[in-house]
């Protein structure tokens, strides 16, 4: 059983890397200016009614850096870099731009993870339009089954997890996407949808690491 597993990752992490190949240029994300996210828009002419039902706010999750996470990669200098568990991460060298990109293994082998950056911003409108299509184009089936905003250590991100195929192979892209006045950035895991409840936790850790200097 183990051997089929590890034939069966080993054929994902080649697929997994098209995927994330195609996304690179992507990702926006208009990230509200408070903490709390007023839903409705209340006629400011009528007075409140106590009685009434007042407006729903939706508090954002707060992340910070894991304590485990003591191992500091600075991918732009005083502007941002990531916090690793060096027991569970270890970073891999690609010989590419180390300011773009940049890729970690997991010491289990069963995830791959990604940084990727570019010194631009990603327009807000064409965030789920442009996530979508790249998506579709490696993996027709494709689809968000997750997301959320998040204030990880100071800074509003967007989570989401994508699930699709590619080549027969089941894949989870679960991932950090920000855009801001540093540009945009991208951190992403990569794991088989069967592995990605018991290595979740894990996971968050990871991206829980991305530091945005203010």
């Amino acid at each position: 059983m183990k051997t089929n597993q590890n034939l069966k990752l080993t054929k994902m992490d080649d697929t997994m890397r098209k995927f994330t190949l195609s996304l690179i240029i992507i990702l926006g994300l208009l990230f509200p200016q408070y903490l709390l996210a007023d839903n409705s828009q209340p006629d400011s002419t009528k007075a409140v009614d106590s009685t009434k039902t007042q407006p729903e706010y939706e508090l954002i999750p707060l992340h910070t850096k894991p304590v485990s996470a003591t191992q500091y990669y600075e991918i732009k200098k005083n502007k941002f870099g990531i916090w690793i568990n060096n027991n569970l991460w270890i970073k891999a060298e690609l010989g590419l731009n180390r300011e773009s990109k940049i890729e970690f293994e997991h010491i289990g082998g069963e995830v791959q993870a990604l940084l990727l950056y570019k010194d631009h911003k990603v327009s807000p409108e064409e965030f789920y339009e442009t996530i979508l299509l790249n998506a579709k184009k490696v993996s027709r089936d494709s689809k968000v089954v997750f997301n959320e905003t998040r204030l990880v250590n100071g800074h509003e991100i967007l989570c989401m997890r994508i699930d699709g195929t590619i080549d027969y192979v089941p894949f989870s892209y679960y991932g950090y996407y920000y855009t801001g006045f540093i540009g945009t950035i991208q951190l992403i895991t990569i794991i088989s949808p069967d592995l990605f409840e018991e290595y979740e936790y894990e996971l968050t850790d990871f991206l829980d690491g991305l530091l945005i200097n203010k």
